[in-house]
């Protein structure tokens, strides 16, 4: 759930960014969604498509 939570936190970002007009900072959800998904939703859609892959801190 934490990396759920970490995917979301991105998502939000990134359209926090899209009012500012920085888009080369975040990437976009990886799903199809609509305005009214909450980003967690959309983070929950993206693990359970495999559209996600963990990169492990060294």
């Amino acid at each position: 759930m934490i990396y759920a939570s970490k995917r979301a936190r991105q998502i939000n970002d990134y359209y926090s960014d899209l009012h500012e007009g920085n888009l080369f900072d975040n990437v976009g959800p990886l799903v199809d969604s609509s305005i009214e998904d909450k980003p967690l939703t959309i983070a929950l859609h993206e693990i359970n498509e495999d559209k996600l892959r963990i990169r492990h801190a060294e």
